[in-house]
This record gives structure tokens, C-alpha cells and sequence, in this order.
């Protein structure tokens, strides 16, 4: 999973436009809490998506259907 609700950004049910707009607000509106949300992003993007890890992983499907 890429979003982890709260660490990497906000999870919303798709129908709760109310939820939605909360979860907006409070993203617009806490500039901390916004910051630490991208900082934790982007690590997880640098730790799990490197060239060498996508490599590994396009392989490993390559060798389970040959």
C-alpha cells in the first residue's frame, strides 16, 4: 500500500464528499502536519520505488510465468 492514512496522506471514503473536504481542510490548514505527510512520502517513494527494487520486482513476475 502507498497511502498509509496519516503518515503518507489521507484516506477518505470515495462517497463521503463531507469527509473529503475535512481531510482537505486539515491538510491546507496544518502546515506541520502537511509537511511531515510529503516527508514521509517521499522516503517511502526513495526506499520502495529505487531502479533496482522495480528490477527486482519486474523479475521476479518474469520468472513466475516462464
Amino acid at each position: 500500500d502507498f497511502v498509509s492514512d496519516g503518515k503518507t496522506g489521507m484516506l477518505v471514503s470515495p462517497d463521503n464528499s463531507h469527509e473529503a473536504a475535512k481531510a482537505m481542510t486539515k491538510v491546507i490548514e496544518d502546515e506541520t502536519f502537511s509537511s511531515r505527510l510529503v516527508r514521509n512520502a517521499k522516503r517511502l517513494v526513495r526506499e520502495r520505488y529505487t531502479w533496482d527494487t522495480i528490477t527486482h520486482e519486474v523479475e521476479k513476475i518474469f520468472h513466475s510465468i516462464a
